[in-house]
């Protein structure tokens, strides 16, 4: 029997894993998507750029856990570009402009000046995009007790421990289930 069944392999549940098997626990996690990550998710361009599809950048000031989390894990991160403008296209015959943002009312107004960090306020970006995060803890994980493209069918509580039926008929044991579960997957 597992101490701990962890449903769902986005960053929480990734964090999790990564925290108890620091802890020497016995876990396992199940993912219903054949993939880790959750709703990160990065691709490159075919110049290999990459691409968030997903969450795409935190601000170090506002999210001291995961910029410490990210330096830990030796993340390269840049800077959100950040000129003090926006693009607007609000006349579909017409080009997109370039307007600056006032920072502290938000509005769009020709003719200002832009102050550079007006828009994204020092947000970063990981260098190698997000998926970069998911890759490093899964990196840190045995894969054995990572179980992709594994949904839940339904828990069961039985009193000391909860069974957890997978969709494809077994069942899993643990003590304790966790559920990170950011909307369900049909």
């Amino acid at each position: 029997m597992l101490d701990v069944a962890i449903v769902g392999g986005g960053v929480c549940g990734l964090a999790l894993a990564h925290s108890l098997h620091a802890r020497r626990l016995d876990w396992a996690l199940y993912e219903a998507r054949p993939r880790l990550g959750g709703r990160v998710l990065t691709r490159r361009t075919a110049h290999g750029v990459a691409v968030d599809l997903g969450p795409s950048w935190f601000w170090p000031t506002n999210n001291p856990s995961l910029a410490r989390l990210v330096a830990d894990l030796g993340l390269a991160t840049i800077e959100q570009p950040d000129d003090g403008r926006v693009l607007l296209l609000d006349d579909a015959g017409q080009p997109p402009r370039l307007l600056p943002l006032h920072p502290a009312t938000g509005t769009l107004a020709e003719g200002m000046v832009p102050e550079p960090g007006a828009v994204h306020g020092g947000a970063q970006r990981l260098a190698e995009g997000m998926t970069a995060l998911v890759d490093a803890f899964a990196g840190t994980l045995p894969a054995a007790r990572i179980h992709l493209a594994q949904p839940i069918a339904r828990l069961v509580d039985a009193g000391d421990h909860v069974v957890l039926h997978l969709r494809g008929g077994s069942t899993v044991q643990a003590r304790r289930v966790v559920l990170e579960i950011g909307r369900a997957h049909v």
